[in-house]
């Protein structure tokens, strides 16, 4: 992190650089590390109700969490910065080892772009339908009265039991 600016002017001239290039990595650099900053603050809120609240963790607890404890905003500015940090970083780690390179680097970074524009959307997509299913659960707790239920599975368990001591025609 030591190309990060340590004060605003440095920011600032950073920032001013960076719009002279109009460098597309350049920029994802900037939101890399951006999304870095935001994790190490939105990360530690979410780190520490998961350590301190370890046995509510379930569906209705969980839900009840984001929902009833108003927790959904954290998690959708947690699941943006987290996605766009790890894309970014995978599509550069590639770009900066040359993993792809193969006989085009160019039409190569095209591609890369590609596979990390289609990996976010499909991550960001898969995040918020998760977040979305949460959010109703908890939705339907709050207005059930049932805030803080805990689960309890009631799928049955199917047994088998294997009368004949030849397995598979072996005996």
């Amino acid at each position: 992190m030591r190309k990060l600016p340590s004060n605003f002017k440095q920011y600032q001239v950073i920032k001013a650089h960076s719009k002279s290039m109009n460098h597309d990595d350049t920029k994802l650099w900037f939101i890399q590390a951006f999304t870095g900053f935001v994790m190490f603050f939105l990360g530690s809120v979410h780190l520490y109700i998961i350590m301190t609240n370890s046995a509510d963790i379930g569906p209705y607890e969980s839900a009840d969490r984001v929902w009833s404890e108003w927790m959904w905003p954290l998690y959708i500015l947690l699941l943006l910065a987290v996605e766009f940090h790890g894309t970014i970083g995978l599509y550069r780690l590639c770009v900066k080892w040359g993993w792809f390179d193969g006989e085009n680097p160019k039409a190569t970074r095209i591609a890369l772009k590609k596979v990390k524009w289609a990996l976010t959307v499909f991550f960001l997509v898969l995040g918020f339908a998760s977040l979305a299913a949460y959010m109703k659960i908890g939705m339907e707790n709050a207005a059930n009265g049932t805030v803080g239920q805990k689960y309890t599975p009631s799928a049955k368990v199917m047994e088998f039991n294997i009368t004949n001591k030849s397995v598979g025609g072996i005996a």
